[in-house]
């Protein structure tokens, strides 16, 4: 999960990442939400709606999904 944080941080930066609802079952939880990111390669910002689908065992994540507006994000790296 680190590793990923880190790729993601070279590529993007976070401007708002706004948890608004929170699902627990088990031992995964859903994380709804909304982001504001800015695409680092072309310096354009996106803002999406999201949900995360988060699963840990043993205190380690073994599982993330991640679903979000791919559209918006693709045209914030889409060089002009």
């Amino acid at each position: 999960m680190i590793e990923w944080l880190q790729v993601g941080n070279q590529t993007e930066a976070i401007l708002a990442l706004d948890p608004q609802r929170i699902l627990v079952d088990g031992d995964t939880a859903a994380v709804i939400g909304y982001t504001k990111v800015v695409a680092r390669p072309t310096g354009r910002s996106y803002e999406t709606d999201f949900a995360h689908l988060v699963t840990v065992r043993d205190g380690k994540v073994v599982r993330f999904q991640e679903f979000f507006d791919t559209w918006v994000a693709a045209e914030a790296f889409r060089a002009e």
